[in-house]
């Protein structure tokens, strides 16, 4: 539903990384979990990072998809 307070985010969790996409907003973010496990840095506009996010946006397609 989302919510002002609650933003509607979806997105894949892997053992190495997370993606989160925030719907409402268009704003993503991606964590390297084995460098940063705490969350601190999103990576998402790294461009040494572009080719995960690329791959971590296609599987979250591919994951939306599969539960419509």
């Amino acid at each position: 539903m989302g919510s002002p307070r609650l933003p509607k985010v979806e997105g894949v969790v892997r053992v190495d990384s997370k993606y989160m996409q925030y719907i409402e907003h268009g704003y993503e973010e991606l964590y390297d979990l084995k460098a940063d496990p705490h969350e601190k840095q999103n990576l998402a506009s790294s461009a040494a990072y572009q080719a995960k996010l690329e791959a971590m946006r296609k599987r979250y397609a591919v994951l939306k998809k599969q539960v419509k």
